[in-house]
């Protein structure tokens, strides 16, 4: 059984990969971050962070950006 930082570490690498795929997947469709911000009602900051990797991020996030990014929500915890 793995310890508090073994699991820390783990979320913190979840998160940072999220947040590397909904950068590569917005760059691939051709957006900004503000044209990405205003498509899922949310502000450009918290864009930044979640592409940042330094906030977590909830799984109705995870879809609402999948939906207008128009990728499946699991291409976002693909290894890049």
């Amino acid at each position: 059984m793995g310890t508090t930082t073994d699991r820390y570490k783990r979320d913190k690498e979840t998160i940072n990969l999220v947040g590397k795929n909904i950068r590569k997947y917005r760059k691939l469709k051709g957006l900004k971050q503000k044209e990405l911000a205003y498509l899922c009602d949310l502000t450009v900051p918290m864009i930044s962070r979640y592409e940042g990797g330094s906030i977590d991020i909830t799984i109705t996030t995870v879809k609402l950006i999948s939906d207008k990014l128009e990728i499946h929500p699991g291409k976002l915890f693909d290894e890049l």
